[in-house]
């Protein structure tokens, strides 16, 4: 469900200096001519601006934005580094959701025995930088709604974020189904059962435990998946992707990493532009499509497992390792033919690199 920026600036007011610029020449004499350079120029610059920060003539005032509710607003930070906390507990049944978003931070979720949602979030940073957060957390029917954002500010002091640090921890009832969106930060859930989207712009997920689908996107980070009954769909932009023990059927997406894939009852679909891909199959076979641009595909079975296998490379290799009860045509780049019997397809296919297809 999207989100609205309704957070609104507080004015601020600068007050100038009452010493007149002729008493000051008085005090200080004449001063002769230099042609200002651009070292001078950022150094008084700069000068100014830590004169303004120390003085505290730049604070962005949290009573005042009308948006958020009183019982919301994050308390005010020390001057130096200080942690702010906001908790929140609204009543909730088995069955209901969660959407997070937020600019940035770590979400954690959990589950526990009680018919409620706690929400903690915990801010570190200056003060500048824990007063430009705004924060909000609301219920409406069914759904719980968090938002946390940057408000809008006319001149800013804090020359970026590096220290700020924001991160979410949650408990929610074991049944509950969750959307969680960040655009700079980790993602971890475990022990719920309930339908899970999971997205982050640039972070990891890890989710352990979970029973439902389950859907994760980020743009670039690592995924792992352990645990999870029902349906997966994974997709990352430059991050390792690990499944192990599911039951039912796995998508996984990657541009530029490793996918590794053990105990997944389940028709498996796993492709790489540029990382290997490595499986591993037990019992009945549901079917298997694994492609990889320029990376090695191995694949390896255990106990009777059976399939119809279609394999081919254009610049590597194609290789069966103890798979007796194997009748097709084996080629140096291809291999095609039925396993015990044949059954559903396990298809292979990469452009540069070798496919490895061996009983354990």
């Amino acid at each position: 469900m999207p989100f609205r920026n309704n957070f609104a600036t507080c004015p601020t007011k600068l007050r100038s200096s009452s010493i007149g610029a002729e008493k000051l020449t008085g005090m200080l004499g004449p001063v002769p001519y230099r042609r200002p350079s651009a070292l001078s120029y950022r150094s008084v610059v700069w000068t100014l601006a830590l004169l303004v920060s120390s003085l505290g003539l730049y604070r962005p005032c949290l009573a005042q934005q009308t948006q958020i509710p009183p019982c919301c607003i994050i308390p005010s930070a020390t001057p130096s580094t200080a942690d702010n906390v906001v908790r929140r507990t609204f009543d909730a049944a088995a069955g209901e959701s969660i959407y997070i978003e937020t600019e940035l931070g770590d979400i954690n979720v959990v589950s526990w025995r009680h018919k409620k949602v706690e929400i903690v979030a915990k801010l570190h940073g200056s003060e500048g930088e824990v007063n430009s957060f705004g924060l909000s957390l609301a219920k409406s029917g069914p759904t719980i709604q968090v938002r946390g954002a940057r408000r809008p500010q006319k001149f800013n002091l804090s020359w970026g974020w590096w220290s700020f640090k924001v991160e979410y921890i949650v408990k929610v009832p074991q049944r509950f189904n969750l959307h969680l969106h960040t655009k700079n930060g980790d993602i971890s859930v475990a022990n719920v059962d309930g339908g899970v989207q999971l997205e982050t712009v640039s972070g990891d997920v890890h989710v352990k435990e979970v029973a439902g689908e389950l859907a994760i996107t980020t743009a670039g980070g690592e995924i792992e998946a352990t645990k999870v009954t029902g349906d997966l769909k994974l997709q990352t932009g430059g991050g390792d992707v690990m499944v192990i023990n599911a039951v039912g059927s796995v998508d996984v997406a990657t541009t530029g990493g490793d996918v590794e894939i053990k105990s997944v009852k389940g028709k498996i679909v796993a492709a790489s532009d540029r990382g290997d891909i490595a499986v591993s199959v037990s019992g009945r076979n549901k079917g298997l499509q694994l492609n990889a641009e320029s990376g090695d595909i191995d694949i390896f079975l255990t106990g009777a497992v059976n399939g119809n296998i279609d394999a081919q490379t254009n610049k590597g290799e194609v290789q069966l390792s103890n798979t007796k009860g194997f009748r097709g045509n084996i080629k140096r780049k291809s291999v095609n033919g039925a396993l015990n019997g044949g059954g559903s397809l396990i298809k292979a296919k990469t452009v540069s690199g070798t496919i490895t297809i061996k009983r354990k």
